[in-house]
């Protein structure tokens, strides 16, 4: 099979891995919620220090507590997609994409040959943003 093909075929498994990773670790309902909440929150905190409201002031640093636990939630939804991520990812490139690296693959769109690597980095950017597309839509970003 031809290097680019299987490089690119490494490129589209990494991101449906990513896809897939998302989708399940990452609740998108609670997400909108939480990033409402801190949004107003920040809002909140803002006014306050702008007027000097002491009440206000009071009633922003209660609620820190909250806010803070609720960005360390969406933290650790995002860092467990990442982990089941790299679990897949990291064997792949140094499987199959480490030992290619320096070879040269013709890209038209150049008119030259360039290095495995970079044509894996520029395929998977490629991927990656359509992928991308569907979690948006979906609401995971």
């Amino acid at each position: 099979m031809d290097l680019n093909l299987i490089i690119f075929f490494v490129a589209i498994v990494i991101n449906i891995a990513r896809v897939v990773a998302e989708l399940i670790f990452v609740d998108p309902r609670r997400l909108r919620i939480y990033q409402r909440m801190m949004g107003e929150w920040r809002k909140k905190a803002k006014e306050a220090i702008r007027s000097g409201n002491v009440r206000l002031m009071e009633k922003v640093k209660r609620e820190k507590y909250k806010i803070d636990s609720m960005g360390l939630e969406v933290s650790k939804m995002r860092f467990k997609s990442f982990i089941a991520l790299s679990i897949i990812s990291t064997p792949l490139i140094f499987i199959v994409i480490v030992p290619y690296r320096s070879e040269g693959i013709y890209v038209p769109m150049f008119s030259k040959s360039i290095a495995a690597i970079w044509y894996f980095m520029i395929v998977s950017f490629a991927i990656s943003s359509i992928a991308s597309i569907l979690l948006k839509y979906k609401g995971y970003l």
